[in-house]
This record gives C-alpha cells, sequence and structure tokens, in this order.
C-alpha cells in the first residue's frame, strides 16, 4: 500500500515592522555616560503571521548602509516583551554600546522561517556625554561642594571660636 501526504507550507513573510525607540535623532542611556556603556531598549511594532513569528533579527551600525554591523541580533520571540501594539528588547551586557551614533533596523521572521523586509533604518545616540565628560563634570561638582561645605561650615566655626 502507497501512501501519500500533501501538505502545504505558507509562503507570505511578516509585515515590515516600524520602529519606535530609541527614536529617530533622540538620545539614549544618560546615566549610562558615566559606565561608557548604554543598553538602550529598542522597541518596534508588532505584527502577526499565519505560522507565527518565530524571531527578530535586529542589526546595529555605526552607518546607515549597514556595511559594518556593531551587532547583529537573531532574538527568539521568548526572549522579548510583547504587547499588542509593541516588542521590546534590551540587548544583554554583552552587546552594550559605547557612546556614539548608530543605525538601527529589524526584521521578523515567522515559524515557516519566511524572512520579513528590514524596517527602515533610524539613527540614536547612545549617551548623553562621553565617559571623559561625565567623569570631569563628576569631579568639579566633588570639588565645589568640598568649597561650599569649607566656606559655610568649617571657616564659619573657626571664625566665630
Amino acid at each position: 500500500v502507497l501512501a501519500t501526504n500533501y501538505f502545504t507550507m505558507e509562503s507570505d513573510a511578516p509585515d515590515k515592522l516600524s520602529l519606535i525607540s530609541p527614536i529617530n535623532g533622540g538620545r539614549t542611556g544618560f546615566f549610562s555616560s558615566f559606565t561608557g556603556k548604554i543598553r538602550p531598549n529598542f522597541q518596534w511594532s508588532n505584527v502577526t503571521d499565519a505560522s507565527g513569528i518565530a524571531r527578530y533579527d535586529l542589526q546595529i551600525s555605526t552607518n546607515s548602509s549597514f556595511t559594518t554591523t556593531v551587532a547583529q541580533l537573531s532574538i527568539s520571540s521568548q526572549n522579548v516583551s510583547a504587547s499588542a501594539d509593541s516588542i521590546a528588547y534590551t540587548p544583554p551586557k554583552g552587546n552594550a554600546l559605547p557612546y556614539g551614533s548608530y543605525y538601527w533596523r529589524a526584521r521578523a521572521i515567522d515559524g515557516a522561517q519566511n524572512q520579513g523586509v528590514w524596517s527602515d533604518a533610524q539613527t540614536f545616540h547612545a549617551g548623553f556625554l562621553p565617559q571623559w565628560a561625565a567623569i570631569t563634570i563628576t569631579a568639579l561638582l566633588v570639588v565645589l561642594i568640598g568649597v561650599l561645605v569649607y566656606y559655610f561650615v568649617v571657616r564659619r566655626r573657626f571664625l566665630y571660636d
């Protein structure tokens, strides 16, 4: 007896994602300027597919053509925070970014391994200040506080004794 089975593989790629955060041209990682390593929270639109979304590809580059990537991450759909409207992902510490300007884009890959098209690229700036500037400002503030404490506390004590 010869058995014949037929199956159909879903071949529709997921829709193109819309990038939400970091906003185009925005800054991220204000307090991370002190450590010099920034882990932005990436957020994009949620899409659905008949075979389900299996993973997302996220690329981060220093140029808009993505010829050299700083990070190329393949993220399981189980490793993102999902809501009805959006997907959020924060890279692990090993993928933290130094101070600088970056481009990013993302795409969805469904359960049948159909790849969606890349989203339109957006740019963001990681860090508010270079690490050296943040440390210099902090040191100057410490010196200023020391001078003020001396002037208003220590010096006055000698004047009234």
